[in-house]
């Protein structure tokens, strides 16, 4: 989960730098301060992608 956290950002440095979490908190930490994810996350049946650029959508 943690790969999914843009790490460079200020409201992670501030807030989460300092803590070893477990992906449930990770899982709690992005749903509640979605800034701090990388890109968005595209979902399609059991398949997840970060998508960096609209062409990966294509990948699902």
């Amino acid at each position: 989960m943690a790969d999914l956290v843009n790490k460079e950002i200020p409201a992670y440095k501030k807030h989460f730098k300092q803590y070893s979490l477990s992906t449930d908190d990770w899982i709690k930490m992005i749903r509640y301060n979605p800034e701090i994810i990388k890109q968005p996350i595209a979902l399609r049946g059991n398949k997840t992608i970060l998508v960096k650029n609209p062409i990966d959508i294509t990948k699902l």
